[in-house]
């Protein structure tokens, strides 16, 4: 046998490498899941639309732009609103009403 070769600190080095190696993967886990977790939490919403003109009446002619087949099946507000159970904004205003084809309007 080599004098210089011990299989016992040979496994053991292994085993200190793997077991860092894990360690440091999960530690970068934890941190990107509390990121990812964190950046929502604090997540605010970009557009609310509560379509608050009268039931019937075009969106572009209530500030919304037609942006392509303007005037071809527009897109007009309906009611009663959505409803979205533990949504705040649930209830408020009215809808649209959309064809599978026509006008697309953005605001």
């Amino acid at each position: 046998m080599n004098p210089r070769y011990n299989p016992l600190l040979h496994r053991t080095r292994n085993f200190a490498s793997k077991f860092s190696a894990r360690f440091i993967a999960l530690v970068a886990m934890l941190v990107t899941l509390t990121v990812v977790v964190g950046a929502q939490a604090f997540a605010a919403p970009l557009l609310t639309e509560d379509f608050t003109a009268a039931p019937g009446s075009l969106l572009s002619a209530n500030g919304w732009t037609a942006h392509s087949s303007a005037g071809i099946t527009p897109i007009a507000t309906s009611a009663p609103s959505l409803t979205y159970a533990g949504y705040p904004g649930s209830g408020v205003g009215n809808a649209v009403t959309m064809a599978t084809s026509g006008e697309d309007d953005n605001k």
